[in-house]
């Protein structure tokens, strides 16, 4: 009876030391994904299935290497894909109009916006457009990424 109650204690021992280092890596997992959604607001998909990241509290510099990294992660799929750059979380938003029309003439939420990323996996078009101000009163810097 005691060889079944020590080898009842060995797993049980077995058993805390794989739940420590599960805990240790969903914690270490949690902090990456943490880091790699710096500025993330949050997303959305309109009617037509197309798709779109809000982003603030990040510089044009950061927002540059999202959409990169961006475009890799989704160039296998088939709907338009959108990312955005606001000044601020309180002020993002998505337009009222398909993503693929941008904010159209959206002059509350264009004030707000300081780049605008759109990517279309289907033909591999994906262009970074940064303003000096914002979307409404400044002309676009293109980019093509």
């Amino acid at each position: 009876m005691l060889k079944k109650l020590i080898s009842g204690c060995g797993c049980l021992v077995v058993g805390a030391v794989l739940c420590f280092i599960g805990i240790v890596f969903v914690s270490t997992t949690k902090v990456a994904t943490q880091s790699e959604n710096v500025g993330f607001v949050e997303s959305s998909y309109d009617k037509a299935g197309a798709y779109m990241e809000a982003y603030a509290t990040i510089g044009v510099p950061e927002f540059r290497e999202k959409c990169i990294e961006f475009k890799r992660q989704r160039s296998g799929l088939d709907r338009f894909q959108c990312a955005v750059l606001f000044d601020a979380r309180e002020n993002v938003g998505f337009p009222s109009v398909p993503f693929s029309a941008g904010y159209g003439l959206e002059e509350s939420r264009m004030k707000h916006i300081k780049a605008f990323y759109m990517f279309n996996p289907l033909n591999g078009h994906s262009k970074l457009s940064v303003y000096k101000k914002n979307m409404w009163e400044s002309k676009a810097i293109d980019e093509e990424l």
